[in-house]
């Protein structure tokens, strides 16, 4: 069995299914985890969230984490300042990509989805996050602003029991990625934000990044909608 992590689709659903299905060529075997921010910015929010769902309808194990953008979307059922936030930042993408005009009019089933996002995971060397952990507080999971919204956290092994915290929501280019990924035994973080829907940044962002638990293998897809 193989364990695989995605992060900041942002819509992006062709190059989403073309990571699943044609680079790490998933199997009802693996799992794979999903570390938020599905939507917004791209083209194809609910083609990602409706490819998601279709995973786990054919019995793939997918688990799935909230990141900032489904964190804003949630909140902007109750709260018009959230709501004005979340169309500033791409939510009004998604409402277009869902075919409606406000999110109340969002079907029950992607509510349900949102809603069932899980702020963390912890694995036997690993914990996955969207953002990071709360490292002033005398609980690192505490506070979901942190673990959804927070950057450049400096991780402390001793809190995490040596694992280390793989997490999305900032992105950067592929290079500073691998660096990452080479020093992740020393400094305990993996950053897999490729920045997949900033692909009109040629040279620096535009890439949908899976990393393979068991092995550290990182596998790179460009961005194929924007091109």
């Amino acid at each position: 069995m193989r364990s695989f992590v995605l992060s900041d689709i942002h819509g992006c659903a062709i190059t989403l299914r073309h990571m699943v299905e044609s680079i790490i060529n998933l199997t009802k075997q693996d799992t794979l985890y999903f570390l938020g921010d599905y939507i917004d910015r791209g083209p194809d929010s609910k083609g990602v969230i409706d490819y998601i769902i279709e995973l786990k309808e054919k019995g793939h194990n997918v688990r799935c984490l909230l990141g900032n953008h489904e964190d804003m979307l949630l909140q902007s059922f109750s709260d018009s300042t959230y709501e004005r936030m979340w169309l500033l930042n791409g939510g009004d993408t998604s409402l277009k990509s869902f075919g409606v005009s406000n999110i109340h009019e969002l079907d029950e089933k992607y509510v349900s989805f949102f809603k069932g996002l899980e702020l963390y995971i912890e694995l036997e060397d690993y914990i996955l996050v969207h953002a990071g952990l709360d490292f002033k507080s005398d609980n690192i999971f505490s506070g979901k602003d942190v673990l959804v919204w927070t950057r450049y956290s400096v991780v402390d092994p001793l809190r995490t029991g040596n694992r280390i915290v793989v997490h999305g929501h900032t992105p950067m280019d592929r290079e500073r990625i691998l660096s990452k990924l080479n020093s992740s035994q020393e400094n305990f973080e993996i950053n897999i934000d490729g920045g997949c829907v900033y692909a009109l940044n040629p040279g620096r962002y535009g890439y949908l990044c899976c990393l393979h638990l068991e092995t550290k293998e990182m596998f790179f897809s460009e961005n194929l909608e924007l091109r």
